[in-house]
């Protein structure tokens, strides 16, 4: 039986080897995690293209090129999925954000500009990662 918190998707088995969201053994954590992002990238292809209520797992998988039970294998559901891609973006906009912090003492006005050129930046980037990935 799987403990412990998941990680990207993966947790701890009792006998201490990875497991994924199904319960199955995991022998290649790299390649699940590339995997993984692959997608992630599809499935944020797919919501660009249709919009999240008009999207399902069958245009996620057609748009990573899998069967729909392997999207399965790595996520339990398309909120799942696209809550790891909001995440992930959320993610991206404080990193960029702690990066201008430092500045904020010596000059705000620079600080917010900067602040806010990382934000539209993370923003374009998220937004050319989904529609053209």
């Amino acid at each position: 039986m799987a403990t412990g918190q998941p990680k990207r998707g993966l947790m701890v088995a009792a006998q201490g080897g990875p497991v994924g969201v199904r319960g199955h053994r995991v022998r290649d954590v790299a390649k699940a995690e590339e995997r993984r992002r692959e997608i992630l990238s599809g499935a944020a292809r797919a919501f660009a293209r249709s919009g999240y209520d008009a999207t399902n797992m069958d245009q996620i998988a057609h748009q990573c090129g899998l069967a729909k039970g392997h999207i399965y294998h790595y996520f339990r559901s398309k909120e799942e999925i696209f809550t790891e891609i909001r995440v992930d973006a959320v993610s991206r906009a404080i990193d960029a954000l702690v990066a201008v912090a430092p500045l904020v003492d010596n000059d705000p006005e620079l600080a917010l500009r900067k602040a806010v050129a990382a934000v539209i930046a993370s923003a374009f980037l998220a937004a050319s990662a989904t529609a053209f990935l």
